[in-house]
């Protein structure tokens, strides 16, 4: 995990642009809850991947990115050593239409698209 991390640190400033073109590493955080029960809990996951950028015409661009994310919760019942435990493996590929708006001091963004999701391992 540690090999990964540092890996990944590294990538950070490797991106690849070109004229219309732009390619470089994504990496967040997942951050999720389980509603309906008495303890809520907040479960901190990971996902890293590689986003592709094109630029259409001047103010449209097309986005799509491959990422693997890890999802999930643990729920630990006080007093006892019991616990519920969630924990979901996916490869997603997400799409997106991108309308962009250049200002002077700040670069908007309105989009919408759609994503596709494999699951790779849960316990």
């Amino acid at each position: 995990m540690k090999r990964l991390c540092c890996i990944l640190i590294f990538m950070l400033p490797l991106g690849v642009s070109a004229q219309f073109l732009t390619l470089g590493p994504k990496v967040g955080v997942n951050l999720s809850t389980q509603t309906g029960s008495e303890f809520e809990v907040i479960a901190t996951n990971f996902m890293f991947g590689a986003v592709l950028n094109y630029q259409i015409i001047k103010n449209f661009e097309v986005q799509g990115e491959f990422l693997f994310t890890k999802k999930g919760y643990r729920e630990e019942y006080q007093g006892d050593d019991i616990f519920d435990e969630l924990t979901a493996n996916y490869i997603e590929i997400p799409v997106m239409a991108k309308y962009v708006l250049n200002t002077n001091l700040f670069t908007y963004y309105a989009g919408a698209g759609v994503y596709w999701a494999y699951w790779t391992k849960g316990e």
